[in-house]
Protein backbone atom coordinates (compact mmCIF):
# COMPACT_ATOMS: atom_id res chain seq x y z
CA UNK A 1 0.00 0.00 0.00
CA UNK A 2 2.78 2.26 0.84
CA UNK A 3 4.56 1.59 -2.81
CA UNK A 4 1.34 2.06 -4.25
CA UNK A 5 0.65 5.39 -2.57
CA UNK A 6 4.35 6.75 -3.44
CA UNK A 7 3.63 6.21 -7.02
CA UNK A 8 2.46 10.17 -7.78
CA UNK A 9 6.09 11.13 -6.03
CA UNK A 10 7.62 10.17 -8.53
CA UNK A 11 5.02 10.36 -11.40
CA UNK A 12 4.51 14.03 -10.70
CA UNK A 13 8.07 14.21 -10.45
CA UNK A 14 8.87 13.47 -14.12
CA UNK A 15 5.96 15.68 -14.96
CA UNK A 16 7.14 18.34 -12.80
CA UNK A 17 10.59 17.60 -15.10
CA UNK A 18 9.53 18.08 -18.29
CA UNK A 19 6.57 21.12 -17.41
CA UNK A 20 10.59 23.18 -15.34
CA UNK A 21 12.31 22.48 -18.42
CA UNK A 22 10.18 23.38 -21.01
CA UNK A 23 9.38 26.69 -18.94
CA UNK A 24 12.99 27.25 -18.02
CA UNK A 25 13.49 27.32 -22.04
CA UNK A 26 11.44 29.99 -22.30
CA UNK A 27 12.01 32.25 -19.57
CA UNK A 28 14.72 35.69 -18.54
CA UNK A 29 17.57 34.64 -16.32
CA UNK A 30 15.82 36.57 -12.94
CA UNK A 31 12.27 35.65 -14.05
CA UNK A 32 14.05 31.75 -13.65
CA UNK A 33 15.18 32.39 -10.31
CA UNK A 34 12.13 34.12 -9.16
CA UNK A 35 9.70 30.81 -10.64
CA UNK A 36 12.92 28.65 -8.46
CA UNK A 37 12.18 30.10 -5.20
CA UNK A 38 8.31 30.54 -5.68
CA UNK A 39 8.31 26.83 -6.45
CA UNK A 40 10.82 25.85 -3.37
CA UNK A 41 8.73 28.12 -1.52
CA UNK A 42 5.95 25.90 -2.42
CA UNK A 43 7.14 22.85 -1.86
CA UNK A 44 8.73 23.99 1.71
CA UNK A 45 4.64 24.74 2.51
CA UNK A 46 3.21 21.69 1.42
CA UNK A 47 6.24 19.89 3.27
CA UNK A 48 4.90 21.58 6.15
CA UNK A 49 1.53 21.11 6.08
CA UNK A 50 2.02 16.75 4.42
CA UNK A 51 1.99 15.57 8.24
CA UNK A 52 -1.30 17.62 9.26
CA UNK A 53 -2.69 16.43 5.61
CA UNK A 54 -1.83 13.08 6.29
CA UNK A 55 -4.17 13.06 9.23
CA UNK A 56 -6.94 14.44 7.78
CA UNK A 57 -7.33 11.89 5.33
CA UNK A 58 -4.71 9.25 2.52
CA UNK A 59 -6.07 11.34 -0.46
CA UNK A 60 -5.02 14.16 0.50
CA UNK A 61 -1.42 13.11 2.19
CA UNK A 62 -1.37 11.63 -1.48
CA UNK A 63 -2.06 14.27 -3.27
CA UNK A 64 0.58 16.25 -1.64
CA UNK A 65 3.55 13.87 -1.95
CA UNK A 66 2.28 14.40 -5.65
CA UNK A 67 2.70 17.57 -5.43
CA UNK A 68 6.10 17.50 -3.53
CA UNK A 69 7.93 15.04 -6.66
CA UNK A 70 6.05 17.36 -9.03
CA UNK A 71 7.85 20.71 -6.84
CA UNK A 72 11.05 18.91 -5.88
CA UNK A 73 11.98 16.79 -9.30
CA UNK A 74 12.07 19.94 -11.84
CA UNK A 75 14.67 22.37 -9.81
CA UNK A 76 16.86 19.19 -8.25
CA UNK A 77 16.77 17.88 -12.74
CA UNK A 78 18.48 21.16 -13.72
CA UNK A 79 21.08 21.49 -11.14
CA UNK A 80 23.76 18.93 -12.84
CA UNK A 81 22.44 20.09 -16.45
CA UNK A 82 21.33 23.80 -17.46
CA UNK A 83 23.00 25.53 -14.21
CA UNK A 84 25.92 23.59 -14.41
CA UNK A 85 26.58 25.01 -18.40
CA UNK A 86 25.45 28.71 -16.66
CA UNK A 87 27.50 28.66 -13.87
CA UNK A 88 31.28 28.55 -15.95
CA UNK A 89 29.92 27.86 -19.34
CA UNK A 90 30.53 25.11 -21.54
CA UNK A 91 34.46 24.78 -21.25
CA UNK A 92 33.12 23.98 -17.70
CA UNK A 93 30.30 22.02 -17.69
CA UNK A 94 31.30 18.42 -16.85
CA UNK A 95 33.12 19.22 -14.29
CA UNK A 96 30.26 21.53 -12.09
CA UNK A 97 27.96 18.69 -13.57
CA UNK A 98 30.49 15.92 -11.72
CA UNK A 99 30.68 18.73 -8.66
CA UNK A 100 27.07 19.24 -7.94
CA UNK A 101 25.96 15.96 -8.64
CA UNK A 102 28.79 14.24 -6.32
CA UNK A 103 28.01 16.79 -3.67
CA UNK A 104 24.27 15.73 -4.36
CA UNK A 105 25.05 12.23 -3.86
CA UNK A 106 27.63 12.56 -0.73
CA UNK A 107 24.45 14.92 0.78
CA UNK A 108 22.20 12.02 0.43
CA UNK A 109 24.26 10.27 2.41
CA UNK A 110 24.97 12.14 5.05
CA UNK A 111 21.41 13.32 5.30
CA UNK A 112 20.34 9.77 6.21
CA UNK A 113 22.00 9.75 9.48
CA UNK A 114 21.25 13.46 9.92
CA UNK A 115 17.79 12.94 9.22
CA UNK A 116 17.81 9.68 11.69
CA UNK A 117 19.10 12.33 14.36
CA UNK A 118 16.31 14.60 14.03
CA UNK A 119 13.64 11.89 14.41
CA UNK A 120 15.49 10.57 17.03
CA UNK A 121 15.24 13.98 18.63
CA UNK A 122 11.97 15.16 17.93
CA UNK A 123 10.57 12.63 15.62
CA UNK A 124 8.42 13.78 12.33
CA UNK A 125 7.45 16.81 14.27
CA UNK A 126 10.47 18.50 13.95
CA UNK A 127 11.63 16.63 11.07
CA UNK A 128 9.00 18.00 8.66
CA UNK A 129 9.66 21.59 9.62
CA UNK A 130 13.54 21.36 9.09
CA UNK A 131 12.89 19.73 5.51
CA UNK A 132 10.60 22.48 4.88
CA UNK A 133 13.39 24.93 6.16
CA UNK A 134 15.77 23.56 4.05
CA UNK A 135 13.42 24.03 0.97
CA UNK A 136 12.85 27.34 1.42
CA UNK A 137 16.38 28.27 1.96
CA UNK A 138 17.30 26.56 -1.15
CA UNK A 139 14.16 28.95 -2.80
CA UNK A 140 16.21 32.20 -1.25
CA UNK A 141 19.37 31.05 -2.38
CA UNK A 142 18.04 30.71 -6.08
CA UNK A 143 17.52 34.51 -6.09
CA UNK A 144 21.18 34.92 -6.20
CA UNK A 145 21.64 32.35 -9.01
CA UNK A 146 23.97 34.50 -11.79
CA UNK A 147 25.06 33.56 -15.10
CA UNK A 148 28.18 35.76 -14.54
CA UNK A 149 27.30 38.20 -17.10
CA UNK A 150 26.48 36.33 -19.54
CA UNK A 151 23.17 37.56 -21.16
CA UNK A 152 20.06 34.73 -21.62
CA UNK A 153 17.27 35.19 -24.17
CA UNK A 154 14.04 33.23 -24.13
CA UNK A 155 13.55 31.33 -26.64
CA UNK A 156 10.72 32.33 -28.82
CA UNK A 157 7.26 30.37 -28.62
Amino acid sequence: MAAFLSTPFDALGAVGIVALGWVIGRVATQTRNRLLCVILVLLAVTIFLLPQLAKHSLLSATVAVGAVGFLAYGPYSLLAGILALEIRGKEYVATVAGMVDGSGYLAGILAGQAFGRILDVGGYALAFPCLALLALGSGILCLFLSAHGRARTPLPG
